[in-house]
């Protein structure tokens, strides 16, 4: 007998013979493409230089350092001192920038510039930028003006311990000026910046 044209038994035999050659290459090709993904998956740690921490010795003596530019008036000493510091999340940094903004020192005057830097320091909690911001508000340098936002400024800087703003709320109640005339509270302030040792709540 002549041989089958599509013998089952060798048409299997091939096929599983396919079968396996193919299996062989995609089981290689399967290994391959996870080797590559593992590969891939795994995240390229980024060179970083440690940075050296900040003490707080260190900041004061930078602040320091920054005044004594300022009183000497080597102002673009100053305000490179102070821009460091800002940059280190010092908002002592931002008073300083907000200082020599508003006064124009080693720079044109710039309110706008004057009450961003005073703001961060005084959400920051620094007395002395709580009152210029509060200064701000009151003169109408900057933003419009307005007396209840310097009232709420002074009252926080005088709650930590600024004379200065605790001087300007005695005023302020005395002459009746954004609030009721009160002689008790004006005087009241004007006793506790005394006791601050400012001669202004003396007056």
């Amino acid at each position: 007998a002549g041989r089958k044209r599509f013998p089952e038994k060798d048409r299997d035999g091939e096929e599983m013979g396919q079968v396996k050659r193919y299996g062989r290459k995609w089981v290689a090709v399967f290994w391959a493409m996870a080797a590559g993904l593992a590969f891939q998956a795994v995240p390229v740690q980024a060179t970083e230089v440690a940075r050296p921490a900040v003490t707080a010795s260190q900041l004061v003596a930078e602040e320091k350092a920054a005044r004594e530019f300022v009183r000497q008036k080597r102002y673009d000493r100053a305000l490179a001192v102070f821009r460091a510091l800002a940059e280190k999340g010092d908002p002592e940094g931002d008073y300083g920038l907000g200082l020599m903004a508003a006064r124009a020192c080693g720079m044109k005057r710039n309110d706008g510039m004057a009450v961003a830097h005073f703001r961060k320091a005084a959400q920051a909690g620094v007395p002395e930028a709580r009152y210029a911001l509060g200064t701000m508000y009151d003169t109408g340098r900057g933003v419009r003006q307005d007396i209840r936002q310097a009232i709420v400024w002074y009252e926080r800087a005088a709650a930590g311990g600024n004379s200065a703003a605790q001087v300007r709320l005695g005023t302020l109640n005395l002459l009746g000026r954004g609030m009721p005339r009160d002689y008790r509270k004006a005087f009241g302030w004007y006793g506790r910046a005394a006791k601050a040792g400012d001669a202004k709540g003396l007056y």
